[in-house]
Parts: C-alpha cells; structure tokens; sequence
C-alpha cells in the first residue's frame, strides 16, 4: 500500500515522503496515529504544495540570514580592567536581533552563553529542519 507521510517518523521517513508499506503497518500503526494518509491523487498534491511553499520559504529564509550576514550583528558587553567580559550574550538576546531583520520564530542554538570578546558562529533555525549558521561580533562597551 502506498501512503503519504504527513509527519516525520523516527527512521523512516519525513513529512511529504510517499512509502510502500505493508497494510498492517499502514493500518494499525500510520493511520492510527496520524502520521499518513493512503496515497491518492489529491493527498499527493496537497502534500506537494505544501513542499513548494516551504522551499519558498526556506530559500527566503536563507536570503535574510544573508543580509543579516553582511551586517554582522555586534553586541556589547562591560569590560573589566584586565579585557574580562562582564555579562553574556544568550541566545535570547541573538532572537531578538533577528527578529528585527524581520525572520518569525527564530531559534538559536548553542552550546551555552557567549562571555568573551570576539566572533563567534551561530546556528539559527526556524523549524523543520531548516537552519544555517550566522557570525555575530561581541565587543567591549567603549
């Protein structure tokens, strides 16, 4: 039986995918659980537009987080008498910049606070997988 994914399934496959699948698999398991529909015509296609209007939206995207790119965006943070940066830059702080060059629901990942001077590389993502990394500057407070 031939279904249409309509959510990502651990090690098998992801949203959109058509799979051949055993009717017991498709039955008991993917339906029940929402995670695919049988694959007609009509599910074919609406899952198609929906693929179409993600990549849209992942190559716009990727087109601010170039712009963004080119203004590195700079934080300041008060040093100390020695160069000691006092302060972090958490990824909170990072979603709030991006949100201003005009990317909803940006998420930020990394390791943990920044609390040091100089660039750094950042992941930034919007769900779904789609992510891409961003420099950042931090700097001392003149």
């Amino acid at each position: 039986m031939k279904v249409v994914l309509t959510k990502d399934v651990k090690n098998f496959g992801r949203r959109g995918d058509i799979k051949e699948v055993s009717d017991g698999y498709a039955n008991n398991f993917l339906f029940a659980k929402g995670y695919a529909v049988p694959a007609s015509k009509s599910a074919v296609t609406k899952i198609g537009e929906k693929k179409n209007s993600e990549n849209i939206e992942e190559k716009r995207f990727k087109e601010k987080l170039k712009a963004i790119a080119q203004n590195i965006p700079e934080f300041k943070l008060k040093s100390g008498n020695k160069g000691e940066a006092f302060g972090s830059v958490k990824p909170e702080d990072i979603e709030k910049e991006i949100k201003k060059a005009g990317i909803e629901n940006p998420k930020v990942e990394m390791p943990k606070p920044i609390k040091e001077f100089g660039e750094f590389e950042v992941v930034v993502g919007i769900g779904r997988g789609v992510k891409d990394k961003i420099k950042i500057k931090v700097s001392p407070l003149q």
